[in-house]
């Protein structure tokens, strides 16, 4: 892990939150409409995860991590202020264009059926990528002015100034998080 970045993606906070807590390893994502082409691309492997709440529906999470889902959204701040505690190293990225292979994923995330249906149809001839990430946390949060051009329905950030990562712990031990690899492996595979 590098010891500081300046790049930072933007994911819904009680996914960030899912991740923090372990709950899940993966993203699917299909691209922000300010992304070059409107498509997603890993552009860097690692970053900072930018807690966002554009776009964010209670009625694309399951019914169990609704509440989680609130907390996360009762935690935005309209003080023009980013709060970043946890940074993410991608462990790979394989496009999917399969239903079946998304929702054989159902498990290991957040997101209802609802969510899988409504990323495959947005560009249907793009594929959704499934990201494998593993989270850490910061060992202190760092909070930075949000930057006119942070905003909007984009992916990437770049951020102004590097942060630093040091001291960050992963949410998971090295077993963990191999074992929920190749959990999704073997769902993607299947």
């Amino acid at each position: 892990m590098r010891p500081e970045n300046a790049t930072a993606l933007k994911e819904w906070s009680s996914v960030v939150e899912a991740l923090k807590s372990g709950r899940q390893i993966v993203l699917i994502r299909k691209g922000g409409l300010a992304d070059k082409g409107r498509v997603f691309a890993v552009e860097d492997d690692e970053f900072f995860l930018y807690p966002t709440y554009l776009h964010q529906q209670a009625e694309f999470i399951k019914p169990e991590c609704v509440a989680a889902f609130e907390e996360a959204s009762a935690a935005r701040t309209e003080n023009g202020a980013v709060t970043f505690d946890s940074y993410a190293v991608v462990h790979g990225s394989v496009p999917v264009t399969s239903e079946a292979a998304l929702r054989r994923l159902d498990p290991l995330h957040i997101w209802n059926d609802r969510f899988v249906e409504h990323r495959l149809q947005w560009k249907p001839d793009n594929p959704a990528w499934v990201v494998l990430v593993r989270a850490y946390r910061l060992s202190e949060p760092l909070t930075i002015e949000e930057q006119r051009r942070y905003r909007g329905c984009r992916s990437w950030v770049k951020l102004e100034k590097s942060l630093t990562t040091e001291m960050a712990t992963p949410v998971l031990s090295d077993e963990e998080f191999a074992l929920r690899v190749a959990q999704v492996n073997e769902a993607l595979e299947a």
